[in-house]
């Protein structure tokens, strides 16, 4: 667990460090975000391989099915009153017609 926590707080400053640089076509801003993407790509891989793998083992598959049709369920419903991931920034020029 505490493994865990430190891993987000590095990805946390990873975040903060990119949104402090003010050029996102710079060559800063771009190793910036590499050293978010490497932090995240880290974690993940490291939860996927640890807690996924002992809930494939410790969980029946009635479970896994069920906690995955609540998980879609619940995505759905977020996605439902929040704008499209894929929606253009407010306020941005793709807005315009």
């Amino acid at each position: 667990m505490e493994h865990s926590v430190h891993e987000h707080h590095e990805a946390n400053e990873a975040l903060l460090a990119l949104l402090q640089v003010e050029d996102p076509v710079s060559e800063e801003w771009g190793g910036k975000l590499e050293e978010l993407v490497t932090a995240v790509n880290h974690h993940a891989d490291e939860e996927e391989r640890t807690l996924l793998n002992d809930a494939r083992e410790n969980v029946s598959d009635e479970r896994r099915a069920e906690l995955g049709q609540a998980c879609r369920e619940a995505r759905a419903q977020y996605l439902d009153g929040h704008a499209s991931p894929m929606a253009p920034w407010p306020g941005s020029s793709l807005n315009e017609p």
